[in-house]
């Protein structure tokens, strides 16, 4: 609370003294750490927002892209928290690894709340299951009824993974979860091979490709949303169809009763944070405020640019829902502020599939 009190003076001298002074970044240079190697969704959606943020920092700095992958996004994660100068000239781009923190893994060196945050964007997975899974699936509670699937995901400890094996075993599929492929394109692939059966992606990925490639043919249909808490409510992404379930609703739907229980409380605390905040936008802890705040404005100048809205379309076809500031500090806290004995749940639920 009080680092968010100081910033928001920061942020208020900053704005009243900015034409008094030389713009923080002129004359410097920003560079932008990606923690994924070049030519995945990390990087090109990072490349995208850094090229079309630089517009918006007063200054106009020089602003590079480097990429800093191994480890699943730890080695770069943790050299910003150790390593990188706080000087406010490394600015990360990374999808988040909350889940190592809350897991208390050893391979995160670093709290991720000592990062001085920006903002993040939001990324929501989409379930599919494959139509053909005995007896036949045509509609979203029809999962209840699947005999035996597999389910396929990256690592047990990550948060992909995490979320399908606990929504499936909120609702009482019968499943079996195979680990180990080494991204959404192998595991998209066993499903059209049928040597999976239930998979779920991110929206972009979601509705470019596994729409026209799986959908439309027949092949899938979608299962549910992870929901996204808006005021409260659990919601659904923009640019999915209406027509889909958050999951929330069709546990609900299913149950006949809101979710609860340890389970709940863990899926829950996970799904918050990789829902909202799935990339995260920092500086390394003890930055300078003024360039805390610089960021963080021209972040939000970002989300109402036109011409880079258009270029997401084009590019990514979809258009990046940020979280500013505050609210993403204040969300990153909350969450890795998780009771005791949900962190406990979730270590046992982790060491389960480790263990199979």
């Amino acid at each position: 609370m009080k680092k968010r009190f100081l910033l928001a003076c920061a942020m208020l001298a900053f704005g009243a003294t900015a034409q008094a002074q030389d713009a923080f970044y002129e004359g410097k240079r920003l560079d932008v750490l990606i923690n994924y190697p070049a030519g995945g969704p990390t990087d090109i959606e990072g490349r995208l927002v850094a090229k079309h943020l630089a517009r918006h920092i007063p200054g106009a700095p020089d602003v590079i892209v480097r990429n800093m992958g191994g480890a699943g996004g730890l080695v770069a994660t943790n050299y910003l928290g150790e390593a990188a100068q706080p000087d406010g000239l490394t600015m990360s781009y990374f999808t988040s690894v909350y889940e190592y923190q809350l897991l208390e893994d050893p391979a995160l060196t670093i709290d991720l709340r000592d990062l001085e945050v920006i903002g993040g964007v939001e990324g929501v997975p989409v379930a599919y299951v494959r139509t053909d899974v005995a007896p036949g699936m045509t509609e979203p509670a029809d999962i209840l009824k699947a005999e035996q699937f597999l389910s396929g995901g990256f690592r047990p400890a990550v948060s992909k993974d995490l979320l399908i094996r606990m929504s499936l075993d909120l609702l009482g599929a019968n499943y079996r979860h195979v680990t180990g492929f080494k991204g959404s394109a192998p595991a998209r692939q066993a499903i059209l091979q049928n040597e999976l059966q239930f998979f779920e992606e991110t929206v972009p990925s979601y509705m470019s490709v596994v729409v026209p490639t799986m959908v439309e043919t027949g092949e899938v249909i979608p299962v549910f949303q992870h929901e996204v808490w808006r005021d409260g409510k659990p919601t659904g992404a923009e640019g999915v169809p209406e027509s889909i379930p958050t999951f929330y609703d069709l546990y609900v739907q299913v149950k006949g009763e809101e979710p609860s229980g340890p389970l709940w409380e863990a899926y829950d605390t996970i799904n918050r944070l990789s829902t909202r905040m799935l990339r995260i936008i920092a500086l390394p802890p003890g930055a300078p405020e003024e360039a805390v705040a610089t960021l963080r404005q021209a972040l939000a100048d970002l989300r109402d640019d036109e011409e880079f809205k258009q270029d997401a379309l084009q590019s990514l076809k979809f258009v990046p829902v940020f979280v500013l500031g505050d609210e993403a500090e204040a969300l990153i806290d909350e969450q890795l502020d998780a009771a005791p004995e949900t962190k406990a749940f979730l270590k046992d639920y982790a060491a389960q599939a480790s263990s199979n």
